[in-house]
């Protein structure tokens, strides 16, 4: 999974020596760039909507037993049952003309699209733009009204930790103008238009999935051991052995050639074929009995992110599956498909096609990475409004729950999931790869730049003569870089579990990560939580399933008899996502071993897409919104999945030279828990209860 940083998500401005120093270049500039008057640029708002009657349409929608399970809308009959009503969209429209702008509403009735001139929008704001334009490398316009704020950081023991730590790292955005702001919800002033021309097509230096974190360096032990109970494994572990496929001989891709592309540093034993994963999980046989019936009825959201029709050509010839036809809806600001070569969309396409197997079609959703939730609003109110309706829609991406659930237009995103509940859509969403410390190891990466760039500039310092201008401009640099230490030290050392949202929400299927283990025919052995750090040489990344308890959502209906939580607890499902041995992927001509729930999220999104193309096939309704029949069927049915018993996701994170946090939690178990959830769906099983 992927973990997105924007201005309104999760950067730590620090103002140092006249220069900003973020997580995140885009949206972290100042404002200094002329904004060019006559640009056209485009705001989302969030439109007055029947919130209660809209959730509880989705929960009774999708729950077994109701008088309206699987009685989907479409999505015309659900924007006029819970949308804006015509009077409220007469209010927006006629408040947008009165500021010399135009108002158009998402056919969802949820959402709308305020466009208009950079000068009507400066005159309607009574501001001047933030304008950073883009640049090679940096491919986006960027266009923000902003609160300027100046908030401290809190301390830990701050009881309003998470919301003040919001408005430290992203400060505010602006608040719609009059009379605007009195017709709609919420509003997020940010405009992200994509440039082709400063795209990098392909980075000569690009690495993907286990070849980057293979690359970290390595860290020292801490000194002190667990206090949980459990055995951990902590970074500088010299004694785990990377595991290996024992039946590679029995993998139908081009892998068994000589001369297949293998990436260096690897060889065939670091790799499972596909046929020995769906064979395991028992999708081989409804692959066959769908055939071409899901075809463009998967969707993909990619955030930035483009592909080379080559890898995907190759990966198709190499590992046995039919390449589809990949149909682009492009979201605000993208007025054409992205050129780079990106590793999470390029694991996106082949994971879903190879998983589909004989799709003609797939389709895709491109946004431009934006801010406060606006471009996760875009994407799937695109997707659920497609000519073809998707049956199941996959996210790779997410981030710190705590920080973001409830802010911005993100609450907006939940009534999206339920419309597409409503309407019969299945979302899937990577849980994360951060283990149980999601918003921990997010701040360690600001973390790490800061300490480097200490190092530099404390090494430039013994250059300089003392007292002369340059060593007073390192010494600032170095007081300033002391202080942005001191201030994101706290998040990285957050004592307790996080985890990541969208994949959070109540109303998205979460999707973890396994490992899974083959004997010497090519059978399961066994299959554990995925957890790499042991074999990552003590690397620190994105190497461990998410799971753990939410911070910002209580315990929906469907989990309460299997998980007796009071709060919502992720991830609900999981499925390979380990690298050791892993999936294959074509990136950039070579084969490497990938994985991550990135993988896991859009191979359940395919399967359970798949068993809707069946009931299609028969005439019936779609499977929809799925945790509530999952979590039944799993209660009174327990060999529909594979209970994932053996490992854990505590994800050492290190917070200081030496320092690590690793919050408690979570440990495989039977039956249902925080570190595989349900387990893996076994499709030869599950299919039986479709219409029990």
């Amino acid at each position: 999974m992927h973990i997105r940083r924007s201005i309104a998500v999760f950067i730590a401005p620090v103002l140092v020596m006249g220069v900003v120093a973020g997580l995140n270049p885009p949206l972290a500039a100042t404002a200094g760039a002329n904004s060019p008057q006559d640009a056209v640029i485009t705001f989302l708002g969030e439109l007055p909507h029947r919130f209660a009657a809209l959730a509880s349409a989705a929960q009774m929608v999708s729950t077994p037993g109701t008088p309206t399970y699987r009685t989907f809308l479409t999505v015309e009959q659900a924007a006029e049952q819970f949308g804006a009503s015509d009077a409220q969209i007469d209010r927006v429209d006629a408040a947008a003309r009165a500021l010399g702008l135009r108002a158009v509403v998402d056919p969802t009735r949820l959402v709308v699209r305020l466009t208009g001139t950079v000068r009507a929008w400066e005159k309607a704001m009574g501001q001047p733009i933030t304008f950073q334009p883009s640049r090679p490398g940096s491919p986006y316009n960027e266009y923000v009204f902003s609160d300027a704020q100046d908030a401290p950081f809190p301390t830990a023991q701050d009881p309003d930790f998470w919301r003040k730590g919001y408005l430290a790292f992203a400060g505010g955005l602006q608040a719609a103008p009059k009379p605007l702001n009195k017709a709609i919800n919420r509003f997020v002033p940010a405009y992200i238009e994509y440039v082709p021309a400063d795209d990098v097509p392909a980075p000569a230096t690009a690495m993907s999935g286990a070849a980057q974190r293979n690359s970290i360096p390595t860290y020292s032990s801490p000194s002190s051991g667990s206090t949980t109970g459990r055995s951990l494994y902590f970074p500088g572990s010299t004694t785990q052995v990377r595991p290996t496929n024992p039946a590679t001989a029995l993998m139908k891709s081009c892998l068994n050639n000589p001369a297949a592309p293998i990436a260096q540093g690897f060889s065939v034993n670091n790799f499972i074929g596909h046929n020995q994963v769906f064979d395991a999980y028992g999708l081989s046989a409804l692959q066959r009995a769908s055939g071409a019936a899901a075809s463009d009825r998967v969707t993909i959201i990619s955030m930035g992110g483009g592909f080379s029709d080559q890898d995907f050509a190759a990966a198709a010839a190499c590992f046995d599956f039919k390449k589809p036809a990949v149909k682009m809806t492009l979201g605000t600001g993208v007025r054409s498909p992205f050129v780079n070569i990106n590793d999470e969309t390029t694991l996106d396409v082949q994971t879903v096609s190879s998983t589909l197997k004989n799709a003609r079609s797939i389709q895709m959703v491109q946004v431009a990475p934006s801010v406060a939730g606006a471009d996760f609003v875009d994407a799937y109110t695109r997707a659920l409004t497609t000519p073809i309706q998707p049956h199941a829609i996959t996210l790779s991406y997410g981030n710190c729950e705590p920080l973001i659930a409830d802010r911005g237009m993100y609450p907006t995103l939940e009534s999206v999931f339920q419309f597409a509940a409503v309407i019969g859509t299945t979302v899937t969403v990577s849980s994360g790869d951060g283990g149980s410390s999601v918003c921990q190891e997010q701040s360690a990466d600001s973390l790490d730049s800061f300490y480097q760039l200490l190092e530099e500039a404390l090494s430039g310092l013994q250059d300089e003569p003392a007292g002369s201008i340059d060593a007073q401009m390192s010494e600032e640099l170095i007081a300033g870089l002391e202080i942005a230490i001191a201030e994101i030290t706290p998040f990285v050392a957050y004592s307790r579990p996080t985890v990541a949202y969208p994949g959070s929400s109540p109303f998205v299927v979460s999707v973890g990560g396994t490992q899974i283990q083959l004997n010497p025919n090519g059978t399961r052995a066994g299959e554990s939580v995925w957890n790499s750090q042991p074999y990552a040489g003590g690397a620190i990344g994105n190497l461990v399933g998410t799971g753990g308890p939410s911070a910002s959502f209580d315990a929906p209906w469907y989990q309460k008899p299997l998980t007796r939580n009071d709060v919502r607890s992720v991830p609900d499902i999981s499925a390979l996502a380990g690298n050791t041995p892993g999936l294959p992927v074509v990136y950039q001509g070579t084969i490497l071993p990938n994985g991550g729930t990135s993988q896991s999220s859009p191979m359940m999104a395919a399967a359970l897409a798949m068993i809707s193309a069946r009931e299609g096939q028969a005439k019936r309704p779609p499977i929809g919104f799925a945790n509530p029949w999952l979590y039944q069927v799993v209660r009174r049915s327990p060999k529909t999945v594979y209970d994932v018993t053996v490992g854990d996701n505590q994800y050492a994170v290190e917070y200081a030279p030496g320092s690590f946090n690793i919050p408690g939690c979570c440990q495989a178990d039977l039956g249902y828990d925080q570190a595989s959830g349900l387990g893996v769906l076994q499709f030869n099983e599950l299919i039986k209860y479709v219409n029990r």
